[in-house]
């Protein structure tokens, strides 16, 4: 299973119909986090999808205007949006991703209790906003008698989004599949490997010091092994 570490939260401030808000986005897509750069990042495109969509030629591959669905076939499957004169989609138009949110916001609240030092949990750094917490948890998952599953809304849930937005980004980059080298999950302890653990001092018995003192007589090496294979060396 695969992890999810927090590395940075945060809000851009704007009307998404003028360049300035999106300019301030293309910076934080080209920035570097601890050395590591955005490899796929996805733009929710229900409210102005031409905004959405313009961006995402401005980085073809690396930005995905995306779509959410209550629920379909797949988590996540993705459609051409740009036709040729034919009207057919154009094999290398820009890309829609549409979102299954219920399958991706269950993924998300399934990892809030998982234990963190197991595969697939779900990292938060200390610093982590009240506000961000509150709004991961603005919506609850009912299952009506039918059993058909509605998210109810509890208040603004704009992280609970991303962040389901952000799992579906994993999963089409397929990281769900990637293997865990064994102890990967486990952070390193900053202080260092430990020191060997020291060893209890033995007890000799009066015949060994008695031949470790003749051995030491005779010159020959003194060992814990057999006295004839020490000799020997």
């Amino acid at each position: 299973k695969s992890s999810s570490w927090l590395i940075q939260h945060g809000e851009l401030f704007g009307e998404t119909d003028q360049p300035g808000v999106w300019n301030d986005l293309a910076a934080l897509l080209e920035a570097e986090y601890g050395g590591r750069r955005i490899y796929r990042m996805m733009v929710d495109s229900g409210y102005r999808p031409d905004a959405a969509y313009a961006f995402a030629r401005r980085f073809p591959a690396q930005v995905y205007p995306s779509k959410g669905h209550d629920g379909q076939a797949d988590p996540v499957s993705v459609a051409r949006i740009d036709l040729n004169r034919q009207g057919r989609p154009e094999r290398r138009g820009t890309p829609l991703a549409h979102v299954d949110t219920s399958y991706f916001k269950g993924w998300v609240h399934g990892r809030i209790a998982w234990p963190s030092d197991q595969p697939g949990a779900w990292h938060l750094p200390a610093d982590a906003s009240d506000d961000y917490c509150t709004q991961i948890t603005a919506e609850s998952r009912i299952v009506k008698p039918n059993g058909k599953v509605i998210w109810v809304k509890h208040g603004p849930n704009h992280y609970l989004d991303c962040e389901a937005l952000a799992a579906a980004a994993a999963h089409m980059l397929r990281v769900h599949l990637i293997k865990s080298a064994p102890g990967a999950e486990k952070p390193s302890d900053p202080r260092g490997p430990a020191p060997p653990a020291e060893k209890p001092p033995q007890q000799i018995s009066e015949a060994e010091k008695q031949r470790r003192a003749f051995a030491q007589g005779m010159g020959r090496p003194i060992g814990t092994g057999n006295w004839t294979t020490g000799w020997r060396r």
